[in-house]
């Protein structure tokens, strides 16, 4: 009779099915994977990511109906997106004006 009025363990959902057409691009300051880093997110973790222009990085997340969901590059290859595809195929004019405009690109590196 006890156990009766006991709040039961809310029932896990099934995790969303991915695809391609809802990744979406998001711009970052390199701030972002370095405030990831001191939190102790682990690499495999982190959001897919290229550089766009300067401090600024690309990064993707799952436009899903109820939130957005960081596309990590094993999320991404289960949508059945190939990394370099993603990464490099959706901003190329971007970082190639930024580029023009710069006498001396930067390079984004992150040193944990």
């Amino acid at each position: 009779m006890f156990g009766l009025f006991k709040k039961k363990a809310p029932a896990q959902s099934a995790p969303p099915v991915l695809r391609a057409d809802q990744l979406q691009p998001r711009i970052k300051h390199l701030n972002f994977l370095k405030a990831l880093q001191a939190g102790g997110v682990p690499p495999e973790h982190q959001p897919s990511h290229a550089p766009l222009c300067g401090e600024l990085i690309v990064t993707y997340a799952f436009d899903l109906p109820d939130s957005l969901m960081m596309a990590t590059p094993g999320l991404v290859e289960s949508a059945g997106v190939s990394e370099p595809r993603l990464l490099y195929a959706r901003a190329p004019t971007s970082s190639a004006r930024c580029r023009s405009r710069s006498s001396s690109p930067r390079a984004v590196a992150i040193s944990p």
